[in-house]
């Protein structure tokens, strides 16, 4: 645990190099570890080598919140790769595990536009919006109902 401290802490330095070579120097990996290397791989642009820690990390023992962030940063590595299909894979699991996220609606809503989908796209970062924003403009209240019949329509 002391080693894993000192890498998260390495990494808050900007020293992500170093806090990589601590990581693996770790016997026993557990998910936190491969979370954070994941993460420092992230930090780094190198997507390849975080998808690979993200989805060891998925795989094993995660509090909610980390395993949230793993799926969502693992979605979005696939996404700078131009992966979408998996990235919208990916984002498809998210949230049917974290059913309360918003940010993974919103992020596969950018993936179905990058798929082509880009009506199915704009309704659901409509319907986010509308969900989200309760204290809308004058305007957005004025025709709210018009654009929530709109995006039910789908």
């Amino acid at each position: 645990m002391e080693q894993l401290q000192q890498a998260i802490e390495m990494r808050r330095d900007g020293k992500i190099e170093e806090s990589i070579k601590i990581l693996e120097s770790i016997p026993d990996k557990d998910g936190r570890i491969y979370f954070e290397c994941g993460w420092n791989y992230s930090v780094l642009d190198n997507a390849n080598e975080a998808i690979k820690y993200y989805k060891l990390a998925i795989e094993l023992e995660l509090p909610k919140e980390l395993k949230q962030k793993a799926y969502m940063d693992l979605g979005f590595n696939y996404f700078s790769l131009h992966r979408y299909e998996e990235a919208e894979q990916i984002l498809y699991n998210g949230i049917g595990k974290f059913h309360d996220s918003e940010a993974f609606r919103a992020m596969l809503a950018v993936v179905r536009y990058k798929l082509g989908d880009s009506r199915e796209g704009m309704i659901d970062l409509m319907q986010l919006l509308l969900e989200l924003y309760p204290n809308p403009s004058k305007e957005i209240a004025k025709y709210r109902t018009e654009l929530m019949h709109y995006v039910q329509q789908r």
